[in-house]
């Protein structure tokens, strides 16, 4: 029995997928969003693709200023990333309004104080792939400052670590 799928909800047939938190812009108006669809595009060199909706703020910023910074989340930023995906850096100072600290990456962008990895990138190319743009993003630095264990988004507002046992 085929079925044709076309509801908003169906994508969710690909979970679970790790969420991560987006950094983009200058520093001094540094940025942030949660997003679950990326994916590694290569290793050599380190490309990762990360899809993002051209009506979002960080679509803007990531157009704008080409270094950002993907920052990798465990369960203790989970309310982090529910948190950022509820109002627009457009209208609001994420980093201020949530009290979360950000450091300067090397690139000029931030990073999330206390997150136990991200990636330094560099935006190299952007593609429009329908009701979003994939933006090819040249990993530069990588830093683990602690191990962890990856929050994966199950569906909506469902998330759990990844567990290996």
């Amino acid at each position: 029995m085929n079925k044709l799928l076309l509801s908003r909800a169906d994508y969710h047939l690909l979970h679970p997928r790790q969420v991560i938190i987006v950094v983009t812009g200058p520093f001094e108006n540094a940025n942030m969003m949660p997003a679950g669809w990326h994916t590694i595009l290569s290793r050599n060199p380190f490309l990762i693709g990360v899809s993002i909706s051209p009506l979002r703020f960080t679509h803007k910023m990531l157009t704008d200023f080409p270094y950002a910074t993907i920052n990798l989340i465990d369960e203790h930023f989970q309310k982090l990333v529910e948190d950022t995906g509820k109002c627009s850096g457009k209208n609001v100072d994420k980093f201020g309004k949530l009290g979360v600290e950000k450091s300067l990456a090397e690139n000029g962008s931030a990073y999330i104080k206390g997150i136990p990895a991200y990636f330094e990138v560099e935006r190299t190319d952007y593609v429009e792939t329908g009701d979003h743009t994939l933006f090819v993003l040249r990993v530069t630095k990588t830093v683990l400052e602690r191990p962890f264990t990856p929050l994966f988004q199950i569906e909506g507002s469902r998330y759990q670590p990844f567990l290996t046992e």
